[in-house]
């Protein structure tokens, strides 16, 4: 089982990635897999999140990479809002404070290492 520490890191982890693939080339090819809409793409990158740490660097380099996914399909981008999790074990007030988005993007080879939120907001 998992503290509420652990939980609180995943979620700042978990949002650090989601800010990191706000990108418009991955949200162009989002459009042609589920559709446009600020909502899917939010989708579309919390579930890009979840196929896993290769996954997810190889689509940050290289969004194409998706397409030779056996699960490239609508189907397998629209899970709606899979992160929903951390809202399930922490209430609202035990939320981690998160960096609104990060002042520059992170290269695949920089998501290592311990989370400081506010050197990512650049304070």
């Amino acid at each position: 089982k998992l503290s509420k520490e652990d939980v609180k890191s995943a979620y700042r982890w978990a949002v650090l990635f989601l800010h990191n693939a706000y990108r418009e080339n991955l949200a162009q090819l989002c459009s042609e897999i589920v559709g446009g809409s600020d909502d899917s793409f939010s989708d579309f990158r919390e579930n890009l999140i979840l196929l896993g740490e290769d996954v997810y660097q190889r689509a940050l380099a290289d969004p194409n990479s998706l397409r030779k996914l056996d699960a490239c399909s609508s189907e397998a981008f629209h899970w709606e809002t899979p992160l929903n999790v951390f809202y399930d074990i922490l209430d609202e007030s035990e939320l981690p404070t998160v960096p609104p988005h990060p002042k520059h993007y992170l290269e695949p080879g920089e998501i290592h290492g311990e989370l400081d939120p506010k050197a990512l907001a650049g304070s």
